[in-house]
């Protein structure tokens, strides 16, 4: 609707909007949608690609895309927002999508779908990972330098120079019940919420997210980050170990409400990305290992550990483990990485997810009941989401997902 209503101002007279103006919120909205996209992908692999309003009931029904198309569409979007959107914000809107925002998430993206074709279009795949460098090296103004690892999770250091962009919490005035879309026509909550990293008294469920072991033995002992990711407990409720990301310096609260931002995309996260690109599509490994040891150096801080990887290491299949495990320590518990790793990582055919099992080396579940090889062959290989059932039967051009 906003994309819509923007080409519709210039012709109408009672409208008076600037050239920025209309570039800042196009650009914006492309963003938006692109990052629901890339995310609807991820995670149902399908959804009907909507790129208009619908004003109809005739034009309500759309089929699911197929193959990439989100992804596509997410690109394309991308690719224009970077040039529509500002280097920055003044202060009174901190927190908006920039170009670097754009930048980051584009080679996100085109990385993903360089994965997806890995196997059957290696040109096309290529392509796509030199397009993500390309979308990478415009990241020039967002950085490590002066960041420390846990300046991520930290209510009092949001919006640092790492981050690309993160959901700006904040917390209504007065009373909240946050069961309600709003309450008594105040705002509708723009909180934070972290209950199930600390199982505080609103997460009636008892049973918190938990790091799994395979976690806890992938970090070398004495890593900074470990302090900073979860901790041991005697609660019998965390088998062991609580996250502490996000709540060990969550700032003030109100009921349940918390400002902490959760981080989006960060620098940490892009850089590993583009290792991985360069890597896959011969570029150099060396520079590759550096972009790795980046972010290493800043997750040690003035100790020891983790040392640096070798730059001199040419093992293509050693180096990418040493970027999946970054991106396995580096990115824990954070929104929807490791999911979204595993997936295009075995698309790929960088690894093996059939021969994974519920124990600390393989799949790493503590549900024992969990048959993941039975999930892989059902959802042929796929992993996604069954489209939920209101979908279907409201839509009948919507064909569900394989295995349910």
């Amino acid at each position: 609707m906003i994309l819509e209503k923007i080409e519709e101002a210039p012709g109408d007279p009672s409208v008076t909007i600037t050239t920025e103006t209309t570039e800042k919120i196009k650009g914006e909205a492309l963003f938006l949608r692109s990052l629901m996209y890339y995310k609807l992908w991820n995670l149902w692999g399908t959804a009907p690609l909507i790129n208009k309003r619908i004003k109809d009931l005739g034009s309500s029904k759309n089929p699911n895309s197929i193959d990439t198309e989100l992804l596509d569409q997410a690109i394309t979007d991308l690719t224009l927002a970077a040039t529509l959107l500002p280097d920055s914000w003044d202060d009174t809107y901190t927190g908006r999508a920039t170009n670097e925002s754009a930048y980051g998430l584009l080679g996100k993206c085109l990385v993903f779908r360089a994965d997806y074709y890995k196997k059957t279009d290696a040109s096309r795949s290529n392509a796509d990972y030199a397009a993500a460098i390309a979308a990478f090296n415009n990241i020039t103004m967002h950085t490590l330098d002066g960041v420390a690892y846990a300046d991520n999770y930290d209510n009092s250091k949001e919006n640092n120079a790492e981050s690309l962009f993160e959901w700006q919490a904040s917390i209504q005035a007065g009373f909240e019940n946050i069961w309600l879309n709003n309450d008594f026509d105040q705002t509708m909550s723009m909180h934070a919420y972290w209950g199930f990293f600390n199982c505080e008294w609103s997460f009636w469920a008892g049973t918190p997210f938990v790091p799994t072991q395979k976690l806890i033995n992938t970090f070398e002992p004495g890593d900074p980050r470990i302090d900073e990711s979860f901790a041991p407990t005697a609660d019998g409720r965390y088998n062991g170990y609580a996250w502490v990301k996000y709540t060990k310096n969550m700032g003030p609260q109100n009921m349940t409400a918390s400002l902490n931002n959760p981080r989006i995309l960060r620098v940490a996260d892009v850089l590993l990305l583009k290792a991985e690109a360069l890597l896959q599509s011969g570029g150099s490994k060396s520079e590759a290992i550096g972009l790795i040891n980046q972010v290493r150096t800043r997750a040690r801080g003035a100790g020891t550990i983790p040392a640096d990887r070798s730059e001199a290491e040419t093992d293509m299949a050693v180096i990418m483990q040493w970027i999946m495990d970054e991106r396995f320590l580096e990115l824990s518990g954070e929104d929807d990485h490791r999911w979204f790793d595993l997936k295009r990582w075995y698309y790929a055919g960088y690894i093996d997810l059939s021969t994974w099992g519920a124990d600390d080396n393989g799949f790493s579940s503590l549900r024992s009941d969990f048959a993941f090889q039975e999930f892989l062959s059902d959802t042929q290989g796929k992993l996604w989401l069954p489209i939920p059932s209101g979908e279907t039967e409201q839509n009948e051009l919507i064909v569900q997902n394989p295995g349910y």
